[in-house]
């Protein structure tokens, strides 16, 4: 029996929130505590008559936000730290790496927790030190897969007989790569 969540479900109640909040999230009635699931209560109502569903719905948008800025963020920055150190090599490429290294090496929530307690408390506060915290594992991929290509772009150069051109649009490589990329387009994942 397949348990992957209903993705399209999910979907549909995540954009139906902005348009549809039949409660105040906060608003007690206690003439409506601890009623059932009905057409009025969609999850029905906890000990105070808040109604359920609109509690979910309103704390599922600090959530969602605190996930797109977490990714937005560690592959952004990620990626630029990869496609850098990948096209450019040398003692650049050493340095970032290690740096990627020491970051890595830290579990992600720990790491997560120091920056929250250094930064302060706040949504984008934490935002911020989640996405710090995986950007290791994004610019780990970008750099294997554009050294990878990067090589095979050469050598194809080379078995033209044209020379390396240093003045390719750096936005050309990056975008090679990462669409050629076998790890993006492996289901196993």
């Amino acid at each position: 029996m397949d348990r992957s969540p209903d993705y399209g479900n999910i979907g549909a109640v995540r954009a139906g929130q902005f348009f549809y909040m039949p409660y105040d999230p906060t608003a007690m009635n206690i003439m409506e505590k601890h009623q059932g699931i009905s057409l009025r209560h969609w999850m029905g109502t906890d000990k105070f008559g808040r109604d359920i569903f609109c509690r979910v719905l309103y704390g599922s948008r600090i959530t969602f936000l605190i996930a797109i800025l977490t990714v937005t963020i560690g592959a952004g920055v990620g990626t630029l730290i990869g496609a850098f150190c990948g096209y450019l090599g040398g003692w650049l490429d050493e340095t970032l790496m290690r740096l990627m290294d020491a970051l890595f090496a830290f579990p992600s929530l720990l790491l997560a927790l120091v920056f929250v307690s250094l930064f302060g408390t706040g949504t984008f506060q934490v935002a911020f030190a989640l996405g710090i915290a995986f950007i290791p594992s994004f610019s780990r991929i970008v750099r294997s897969e554009f050294k990878k290509n990067c090589e095979r772009r050469l050598y194809r150069i080379r078995q033209v007989g044209e020379g390396a051109d240093p003045s390719d649009p750096f936005c050309a490589h990056v975008a090679e790569c990462l669409c050629n990329s076998d790890v993006l387009f492996d289901d196993r994942l």
